[in-house]
């Protein structure tokens, strides 16, 4: 099995088969040709980043102080929805100009949140400055080319967290864009 059909099977307890739409460019005002679309809003926490939220939850040891993440909102609220569904602790740091609803959907998954300078670079700092002291999982930023990661300090010791029951509590927090762990290789792609 390729290292992709064995992530996929991993996370397909968590997430959901999204359905695929097949029109023309004729409905949308274009020459005639076959378009389709895969409609990943309709998957949980309203995009596709859910899926690397879980690969990352479940595929990396997480350290029992949990994990850390810094997102314009789609990526935070992705990580908060899995950690949320698997029992980790986490942490979405945002900029201020995160979008209200996004903001507010990252709440309601139960993550910490903070809200913290005008950039998008700002609320990474700030995830990998907190990830470091808390002994959180590593941070790594997956949006932006040549993204940044850092390591927790070496006495942090991880610890692999193994899914919650689906009635888990919402006392979880949050990740960061396709981000996490000690062992994480900045290579990794999904």
């Amino acid at each position: 099995m390729s290292r992709c059909g064995r992530r996929g099977a991993v996370i397909r307890p968590y997430v959901r088969v999204t359905p695929i739409l097949e029109v023309s460019g004729v409905d949308f005002g274009l020459s005639s040709f076959p378009l389709t679309l895969k409609l990943e809003l309709l998957q949980h926490s309203g995009s596709f980043k859910a899926q690397g939220a879980f690969a990352n939850l479940l595929l990396r040891r997480i350290p029992e102080a949990g994990v850390a993440a810094a997102s314009g909102g789609n990526h935070g609220a992705a990580v908060a929805y899995a950690a949320m569904r698997l029992g980790v602790r986490a942490k979405i740091f945002v900029p201020t100009v995160s979008s209200p609803a996004k903001v507010q959907r990252i709440r309601a998954y139960g993550a910490a949140l903070a809200i913290v300078g005008d950039r998008y670079a700002d609320a990474l700092d700030q995830a990998i400055r907190r990830a470091q002291d808390a002994l959180w999982s590593t941070v790594r930023i997956v949006a932006e080319p040549g993204g940044r990661q850092a390591s927790p300090p070496s006495s942090a010791e991880p610890t692999r967290r193994g899914p919650a029951s689906e009635s888990a509590s919402s006392s979880a927090a949050a990740t960061l864009p396709r981000s996490i762990s000690a062992d994480s290789d900045p290579r990794d792609t999904y």
